[in-house]
Order: structure tokens, then C-alpha cells, then sequence
């Protein structure tokens, strides 16, 4: 398991995994990574999800609506550039994959993501700003996600990367550096 989250309410949770030997199966390593839905009401497993075939990593997880899931993993070679990021949409009540949509850079600093040894540094998530978009890391890119469409939009290339937490419309970085402040990021047009 590498990311959690809550969906429809709390009423289940969304599980994304990383492809690893499943020791109750002789130590083999499943062919992709999957993500998990687990209906809280039932304590049940209620669906699993390949939303890439033959992914390492299903990655990033958040709701975006009820029962709409937005994912954000790497590619492999049948998407374009091995290492890319992915964005991707299902629909956690029939586990659809609404969308696969490549992006122009990686994920991570790191070709192999996500690391298995010290990820800290990477300070990756979907982070929602005011404006209600999502906002990430594509490398050393901090780009805003729209939830409604998946249109990916450039904040621009910051040197090192930081964890965003917004007060009012600022966008703060954290992290080794100095604590830092973009004023007013957000383009409202």
C-alpha cells in the first residue's frame, strides 16, 4: 500500500499499491499494480481496479466527485515516454477507467518512483488549493489540476521542491530550504 483514500463519505476507501512479492503466494510479484476498494459498511473487499495495464504503481489517489477517482502514476511503454506521468479517472461503482491521459513530464526527480527507501524528499500529493483544483509535482514542475476535466495547468519550475499548504490564495513551500511564499499563484480566468 502506498497511498488512502477515503471515498463516497468514508463509506469506503480506495487502497492504490505498488507492485511487491505477495509472501501468501510464494513470493511471486503480481504483473501490475491494482488499486483496492474496500467497503467500510460491508468490511469487505469490494472491487479491485487495474487502472493501467501493467503498471508498477497505481500512485497518487483522491476523490473527485462521489465515486470518481482521480490517480496520478508513470507510465510504461505503451502509453508514450517509459516514466511519464499518467493521469487517469475511474468510476469506483463499476471500476471503469474513464480516461488515461499522459503528461509531458515525470512524475518524480527519480526514474524509478515510487522509492522504496527514503520517498521524504519528493513531498508528493494532491493537494486541493482554494480554487478547488489539485496541486502537484510533475518533476520540479508544480502544476494545478481542474478535478472536472483533468486539464493539466503550469504554476511553473520551482528549484527545490516544496510540500504546498495554502493560506488564503499564497501557495507556502516546505521543506530543507527556507520556508518559502508564492503570492497569489492563481489565475482565475
Amino acid at each position: 500500500m502506498h497511498w488512502i483514500a477515503p471515498v463516497l463519505d468514508g463509506k469506503s476507501i480506495v487502497i492504490s499499491t505498488t507492485k511487491a512479492a505477495d509472501e501468501l503466494n510464494n513470493n511471486q510479484v503480481p504483473e501490475e499494480a491494482k488499486l483496492f476498494v474496500y467497503d467500510v459498511t460491508e468490511q469487505k473487499l469490494a472491487r479491485e481496479i487495474v487502472p493501467v495495464p501493467k503498471s508498477r504503481t497505481t500512485g497518487l489517489i483522491v476523490e473527485v466527485a462521489p465515486g470518481r477517482l482521480l490517480g496520478l502514476t508513470t507510465t510504461g511503454a505503451e502509453y508514450g515516454k517509459p516514466g511519464s506521468g499518467l493521469l487517469y479517472g475511474v468510476d469506483l461503482a463499476t471500476g471503469e477507467v474513464l480516461f488515461r491521459k499522459p503528461l509531458p513530464w515525470p512524475v518524480s526527480i527519480d526514474s524509478h518512483w515510487p522509492h522504496w527507501v527514503d520517498p521524504s524528499y519528493e513531498y508528493l500529493g494532491l493537494v486541493r488549493g482554494p480554487e478547488g483544483f489539485l496541486w502537484t509535482w510533475l518533476k520540479n514542475v508544480l502544476v494545478r489540476i481542474d478535478p472536472k476535466d483533468a486539464n493539466v495547468q503550469v504554476v511553473g519550475k520551482i528549484n527545490p521542491v516544496g510540500y504546498p499548504t495554502f493560506v488564503g490564495k499564497d501557495v507556502y513551500l516546505s521543506g530543507p530550504e527556507q520556508l518559502r511564499r508564492i503570492r497569489e499563484p492563481i489565475d482565475n480566468r
